[in-house]
This record gives C-alpha cells, structure tokens and sequence, in this order.
C-alpha cells in the first residue's frame, strides 16, 4: 500500500502563500456515516486528497465513521527547504491546527462523537499536523496516528498534555522526506521525554510509504482505543 507524497512543487506553493491558513475543499470524504460511535479523521500529505487514506482504511474494513478533509491547495503549511531553512513552514502549522480544531468542532457538536472518541491519522505533511493537534489539545483524543511523518521542530512540542492520548508513529527507516535520524528520531525522544504515550510500527525499507502491515496495525490500535 503506497501513498508517496509528490515532490516538485516548491515554486508553485510559493505563489500562493496567500492562501494559508488553508481552505478546506468543501465536500469532505465520508465512510460508514451509519457510525456515530467512534470517528477517524484523516489528514492528507502535501499534493495528496484525504481520499486516498480514508478508502485504505475503509478498504481493509475499519468500521469507524471514516472522514477525510482535504486543503484547496493540497498543502497544511509551506514548504520546509530542510531543518535549516524551515521557518516558514512552522509559522504555518499553528493556523493549520485552528483549521482542524473547527473540524474536530464539527464532528463533536454535529456528528455528536466526542473527542475521546476520534481518532486522528495523518499522512507526511498531514501526519505532522494530527501530531501536533494531538500535542495541543487540552483533552484526550481516542489516539493519534503518524504515517511517515515527524514534527518540523521537536521544541514546538509541550509537555503531554492528555497522557490518556496514545500516539502511534509508523515510519521506515529509508524514509527519503521524514529521514530518520534527521526528522523521526529527534521526534521520538522528545515525545518519549515530554511524558507522552508513544508506540511505534517501523519497517526498514518501505520509502515514504505506508505499508499494508502499518495499515492492519494501525487499525487493530484504532479498534482499540475507540472501544
């Protein structure tokens, strides 16, 4: 099961700074709608459609109400030029979170599932953003799941707020956007540091991938946590 973020695009996101925070495209992905027990809400990598992660979990039969939001232009934050050049980016993912945050809003005062129930999974760029939603959040969520990602700057994240949140980070060690001592490790440690609940599923040569052993994994911890 692949789902690579497209890379390439670096001059056209620079030419529509003007549209972050982003915008959501306005018709959201929906799966098993009839659940209103327990929700997974996916979060796209950059240039990607929330599409494509949800139909993978619906696809091996997740029973959650399954949601996918998808930014206009593909993208949660600009485009980070590596660890030394990235600033742009981080200012970026704050405005990102209050985006989700009004979703998640949503899906309480409307669907009626409540945060304790909803688990977030993101995917690169998108998996960067359920961590740090997760990181910032005041109450528990069900989970948070990171597929091939890592947060931009390991000093963005407090001190675990909710330690009744798990956080499950799937990642490959031949990782060629998130590397693994440059981006994941840093990560790992000061998640592990700051007091949060982490468990991890690591494969050695999948690239920039989710591999269908992460995808099972990852939905036997969903089926878990939203008991």
């Amino acid at each position: 099961m692949h789902y690579y973020s497209p890379i390439g695009f670096h001059t056209q996101y620079h030419l529509i700074q003007q549209l972050y925070p982003p915008r959501l495209e306005g018709r959201w992905v929906k799966y098993n709608k009839w659940n209103k027990e327990s929700c997974l809400l996916c979060l796209p990598g950059r240039c990607n459609h929330a599409l494509e992660l949800a139909y993978a979990y619906h696809k091996i039969g997740l029973r959650s109400f399954i949601i996918g939001i998808t930014p206009i232009i593909r993208s949660w934050y600009p485009m980070p030029n590596g660890v030394g050049d990235q600033q742009e980016a981080i200012d970026g993912i704050l405005p990102a979170v209050k985006v989700i945050e009004e979703v998640i809003k949503i899906i309480e005062t409307k669907v009626g599932i409540p945060r304790s129930k909803i688990v977030l999974a993101g995917h690169s760029a998108g998996a960067v953003m359920a961590i740090m939603v997760g990181a910032l959040s005041s109450s528990p969520f069900a989970g948070i799941i990171s597929h091939c990602g890592a947060i931009l700057d390991p000093e963005m994240l407090p001190n675990c707020r909710c330690s009744n949140t798990p956080f499950l980070l799937t990642h490959s060690k031949d990782d060629f956007i998130f590397e693994w001592h440059e981006r994941f490790m840093p990560m790992f440690t000061t998640l592990k540091e700051n007091k949060y609940r982490v468990y991890t599923v690591i494969d050695k040569e999948a690239g920039h991938c989710i591999t269908d052993r992460q995808l099972e994994l990852s939905k036997l911890f969903i089926e878990e946590v939203t008991k």
